[in-house]
């Protein structure tokens, strides 16, 4: 995600959403009551007969009222509050289809979460990593993301099983150039190659040198877009993927646990807000949990002020939206001190 634009005294961002990734990540940002815009396509009736339309780009602001995360685009939802008055009135209803590529605006009161979530977009890298479930006749390529993975294509070949090396000669040719112009496309960062038996050999041997060095072997269990799931949870996968959020979070949640060993952390929010207070806070943790739960009682506001407190005195803010268990056991909030 790219940031073009900021004013913060407006509340207002301007973005590029360059990703399918980034779309899921608008998902969380934008809310009910926000303000978005964007250049978009909206049908207008011809004079009185309303027989005739014509679609029309023009410059919209909406109201949200709701959000839809679809495969290939968010859609958003609300009412018209401004835009070319000759050609639409406010509070009729409209729809933003955001796809990669889609430069919007939004304006909302951002609390110090929700920036954050913001800022850890913007920063993020695509995870770029290609996952190859096959046999001897199937294949099933996705590129794997932080929501899960998205199929980019499926493969079947018509084998003759008893042929030599199991007659897969020809399909491991076609899947290897398949791999190899995706790969020229998008440069994965890794492939990781997966097959109910000991087929990856063969797979390996038809790949370039330069992919092949990429490329990690695994398992799986059986065929079809539920081995892509499988693979998905593999410990090779893990193991690429040490940049991931899971993993930040894991290590995140490892340095409070090892301070609270150390007598050099503070946890639940009446102590974590008493080392604000005092400038202690170097690192604070929040549970995904903990934000909805004080959401829902009307307490946030207090969950906001305590993570505006520790960045205006130096420290820094994180989300843990997984690996949740240990971080609730200490109250859903919980920091690692200066001193």
């Amino acid at each position: 995600m790219q940031l073009l634009e900021e004013k913060r005294r407006e509340g207002l961002v301007r973005l590029r959403a360059e990703s399918l990734d980034d779309l899921w990540e608008l998902s969380r940002i934008i809310t009910s009551g926000d303000n978005v815009s964007g250049l978009t396509e909206r049908k207008i009736t011809l004079g009185d007969d309303r027989t005739k339309s014509v679609r029309k780009t023009m410059y919209l602001t909406i109201e949200v009222v709701k959000l839809e995360l679809e495969h290939d685009a968010l859609r958003i939802q609300g009412t018209i509050t401004q835009g070319p008055e000759d050609i639409v009135s406010n509070g009729d209803h409209h729809s933003f289809s955001i796809t990669p590529g889609t430069e919007l605006s939004i304006i909302k009161e951002w609390d110090a979460l929700t920036r954050e979530q913001l800022e850890q977009a913007i920063a993020a890298q695509p995870l770029n990593v290609l996952l190859v479930t096959f046999d001897r006749e199937e294949a099933h390529l996705a590129e794997l993301t932080r929501r899960g993975y998205d199929i980019v294509q499926t493969l079947t070949g018509d084998v003759a099983k008893k042929a030599p090396g199991g007659g897969s000669e020809n399909f491991w040719k076609t899947l290897a150039d398949v791999i190899s112009e995706l790969d020229s496309r998008k440069n994965y960062h890794a492939i990781i190659a997966a097959s109910p038996a000991f087929w990856t050999d063969y797979l390996l041997k038809a790949l370039p040198a330069e992919i092949q060095k990429k490329t990690t072997s695994s398992s799986v269990g059986s065929i079809g877009k539920g081995a892509v799931r499988e693979l998905a949870g593999r410990p090779e996968v893990a193991a690429v993927l040490k940049q991931d959020a899971t993993s930040r979070e894991e290590a995140l949640v490892k340095d409070v646990l090892a301070a609270v060993a150390q007598e050099k952390a503070c946890y639940g929010i009446d102590e974590c807000e008493e080392k604000t207070t005092l400038g202690q806070v170097k690192i604070l943790i929040v549970s995904h949990n903990t934000l909805l739960e004080m959401r829902e009682s009307g307490t946030f506001d207090r969950l906001s002020a305590l993570l505006d407190a520790v960045k205006n005195t130096g420290g820094d803010v994180h989300l843990i939206e997984h690996q949740t268990d240990q971080l609730d056991a200490l109250g859903g909030v919980a920091g690692v001190l200066r001193w």
